[in-house]
């Protein structure tokens, strides 16, 4: 499985909100301000058993999830309004909330490799 690291990632979110043309990458405050925002929504997520990679190995099933979601957290930060986005019914939904979505969908789909714990009754 090939990965993506937490630069594509920002750089990713850039485009994806149009702040970025194609033939550019993100200033260095930028950069590390998305990163800052991934490793906080990453440990959010890690809690929540939404995650199952390290910080620098997104998977590439994943990672449109993940801009999506960051996208969101990177308008907030700065004071812009939130994109929104269609769900599969149509229905317009803010870009992170999809981005969750999808995530939700792909975590019931693929096994962690992790253990897991037994729960008897």
């Amino acid at each position: 499985m090939s990965t993506k690291t937490s630069q594509d990632l920002a750089t990713a979110v850039m485009r994806r909100l149009g702040m970025l043309d194609m033939n550019k990458e993100p200033t260095a405050a930028e950069l590390a301000h998305i990163q800052d925002l991934y490793t906080d929504k990453l440990e959010e997520l890690t809690g929540d058993d939404k995650v199952y990679w390290a910080a620098e190995e997104i998977p590439r099933a994943a990672f449109g999830a993940i801009t999506r979601i960051l996208a969101e957290e990177f308008c907030v930060s700065m004071g812009k309004d939130i994109p929104t986005e269609q769900d599969e019914n149509g229905t317009p939904v803010s870009i992170g909330n999809r981005g969750l979505r999808m995530l939700r969908r792909h975590m019931a789909t693929v096994g962690s490799g992790l253990p897991t714990k037994a729960v008897y009754f």
